[in-house]
């Protein structure tokens, strides 16, 4: 279970993050789905269960005394095993191989089965315009057929091609617009409940406010990373060559 939940935590991380991607996280959903994929045979189990023979060896190695062996009582001998056997092997290896195909079945059923959205997100880099039709339900405009093939063509050698096609977004604008679009898509709720946890302080009962003013300041209170990085006396200077310089403070 442990090797599974480890398998499973680089997903679980993606998923929690305020910054992930749909795109990117699609691919590492797909690696940890391939990698757990793969631990449905026998073999997977026979090298877990030697794993755990030389910890338990290991650690009976470094104890610095030994253990006296208790001698069990004879009353229960019928119902004791002092040894392993092949039945009980048998059912263990069925319980892992069960786990295994169950978290497979719950991550074809979230992210892949019956869901077009996701299988255009993780094709997008394919420029192939049949596999791309669902994203119109969500109203992104795409490329024509003869732009996505000239485009596929220039990206054939490229690694990063949202930052290739940046430097090119004047010539292959709609493609640009569909990759810089995907890119931004949210995948957790880590984002929305952060929102709300901005709103909780800056909205207090000590404070009346308008609510538009609210919003403003939840937003800027949210974007603190970028308040930080803003030149005060530029923004003074600006604020100083408005005609109503009046602020509303409540």
């Amino acid at each position: 279970m442990k090797k599974l939940l480890l398998t499973i935590e680089p997903a679980d991380k993606i998923l929690q993050s305020r910054d992930a991607g749909l795109k990117n996280a699609m691919e590492i959903i797909n690696s940890v789905f391939n990698k757990i994929n793969k631990l449905q045979n026998p073999d997977a189990f026979s090298e877990i269960v030697n794993e755990a023979k030389s910890i338990l060896l290991h650690d009976e190695d470094d104890m610095s005394r030994p253990i006296r062996r208790k001698k069990p009582n004879s009353l229960y001998n019928d119902y004791i095993l002092t040894k392993s056997t092949t039945k009980e092997h048998d059912t263990l290896e069925s319980l892992f191989i069960d786990t295994i195909h169950v978290t497979c079945r719950e991550f074809e059923r979230r992210f892949f089965e019956n869901n077009m959205l996701l299988q255009a997100v993780d094709s997008i880099e394919e420029f192939d315009i049949d596999k791309l039709y669902p994203l119109l339900e969500l109203g992104i405009s795409l490329p024509s057929i003869e732009e996505l093939s000239v485009v596929k063509e220039f990206m054939k050698d490229k690694t990063n091609i949202l930052e290739e096609l940046y430097k090119y977004r004047h010539p292959f604008n709609n493609t640009y617009n569909l990759f810089a679009t995907v890119a931004t898509f949210g995948c957790s709720t880590a984002m929305c409940e952060s929102s709300f946890s901005v709103l909780t302080r800056v909205s207090r009962p000590q404070r009346n406010m308008s609510e538009i003013r609210c919003s403003n300041l939840v937003f800027l209170a949210f974007e603190s990373r970028y308040t930080k990085k803003m030149e005060v006396e530029k923004f003074l200077w600006k604020f100083s060559r408005k005609k109503d310089r009046r602020l509303r403070l409540f």
